[in-house]
């Protein structure tokens, strides 16, 4: 990595320096990592400091003050599961097997719809539904009923298959697309969605917490000008039990849940890890953007949040 000289740099005014001249010459993405890197070595409180101004500043420079209002709060994304492309495309594919579903989910699946179409109805604008995490197209029903065009992304090829064999079964060629991708590709996929559609981005239940990646899914979504819906678990005692019962379900082995002060965190031997985060957590990191977000609804074992891209500031 071009940066790695700044590690061996004492005098904190020249490492700053360093990263300046650098600046032009490394990749946002590789600039990001060295300054999180950095940031995260809380030995040096003065370094820290220094490399958080810096880090202001390079934002303010490549016009992304999302991520630099985020540092400075000290948001910092700790629930990337590096393992989930394998988990998902293996023992994964339980969590979509409805079989597995405890009573508790069924119910409150029926309701998310409910809401989500509610918001379409309320919200005349849209014109497309965008389903990340989608499955077989599981939600495209919501979409269709709603008269919008419907897109769907999974980063599990055999789930897009399914998709794809669904769309063809129920006539929808020309309203309904899928794509093999992840959330994190999807800014690099322009054509897939015209840039004259007008997109709600639904996160189905819980896709958000099996992601993990809140504050970097955010950005991506947000940076695209995309409203957002999504759907979590509830961390009351109620969707802890429901939760245990659906992954026993599933067959998962070693269950472990714990409060990590953000959210109730379940993992299991075979790489299942997922958090339901706090609403003190989410309300913390929307008043941090500065972001409108809604309570939709707060039902059962789940809860429905509304954000509407539109009414975020141009910071």
């Amino acid at each position: 990595m071009k940066g790695e000289y700044f590690f061996k740099k004492n005098d904190k005014m020249n490492c700053v320096q360093c990263i300046l001249q650098l600046n032009d010459s490394l990749a946002f993405d590789e600039m990001d990592a060295l300054l999180r890197s950095i940031a995260s070595d809380h030995a040096d409180v003065e370094k820290e400091r220094i490399v958080f101004s810096f880090y202001t500043e390079y934002c303010l420079n490549r016009f992304d003050k999302f991520q630099s209002i985020l540092q400075k709060a000290g948001f910092v994304e700790k629930y990337t599961n590096k393992t989930s492309y394998e988990f998902y495309k293996s023992q994964g594919k339980e969590i979509l097997v409805q079989e597995n579903y405890p009573l508790l989910i069924k119910e409150y699946l029926q309701y998310e719809s409910q809401q989500v179409s509610k918001i379409i109805t309320a919200h005349q604008s849209y014109t497309a539904l965008l389903e990340v995490a989608c499955a077989d197209a599981r939600n495209m029903d919501i979409a269709l009923k709603n008269n919008l065009k419907y897109y769907g992304i999974d980063f599990i090829r055999e789930n897009i298959d399914k998709a794809e064999k669904r769309i063809k079964a129920l006539n929808q060629i020309s309203t309904a697309f899928v794509e093999c991708a992840s959330i994190f590709d999807l800014s690099e996929k322009k054509d897939f969605i015209p840039e004259t559609e007008k997109v709600l981005t639904f996160f189905p239940f819980n896709a958000l917490g099996n992601m993990g990646s809140i504050i970097s899914v955010l950005k991506i979504v947000l940076n695209l000008n995309y409203d957002i819906v999504f759907s979590i678990f509830k961390t009351t005692d109620e969707a802890n039990r429901t939760r245990f019962e659906y992954y026993q379900n599933c067959g998962y082995s070693n269950l472990k849940c714990y409060d990590d002060g953000n959210g109730i965190i379940f993992t299991s031997s075979e790489g299942l890890k997922s958090i339901a985060y706090f609403e003190h957590y989410l309300k913390t990191l929307f008043e941090t953007l500065n972001c409108r977000v809604t309570l939709i609804s707060d039902s059962g074992v789940g809860a429905l949040y509304y954000l509407q891209a539109s009414l975020i500031p141009s910071w």
